[in-house]
């Protein structure tokens, strides 16, 4: 049996992910954010991005409207994609929203103003 790359396994993730939030949003059992944090992280693929913005954007507008974490992820996956006006807006949000008190939004938010990448870089 031959050894499995991690990028391998994100190019799988992200490929199973796409094809689950495509259909599945709606009904879905997986916490939709918290999986659309670990492709805004992992994954540089346009059109697995592209699916992770929609099903976020359910998420945050149907179960967590105030949800500062959630407002992170959209505004992460946002900037990631080049949205970079939009992103700026949602995280000011998330970070009046959670009082200034999470540090790693406000950090995002600081990094997206100095134009550098919030996520890892490989």
């Amino acid at each position: 049996m031959r050894a499995v790359t991690l990028s391998e396994d994100w190019a799988d993730f992200g490929k199973y992910y796409a094809l689950y939030f495509e259909t599945a949003k709606t009904r879905s059992e997986i916490q939709i954010n918290n999986a659309s944090y670990e492709v805004f992280l992992n994954m540089s693929d346009p059109e697995v991005l592209d699916v992770a913005l929609r099903a976020d954007k359910y998420s945050l507008d149907t179960f967590g409207p105030d949800d500062p974490e959630g407002m992170d992820t959209y505004a992460s996956l946002l900037y990631r994609v080049g949205r970079v006006e939009e992103a700026l807006v949602w995280e000011e949000k998330a970070v009046r929203l959670a009082e200034g008190r999470d540090k790693e939004i406000v950090e995002h938010l600081e990094k997206m103003k100095d134009a550098k990448p919030t996520w890892p870089v490989k």
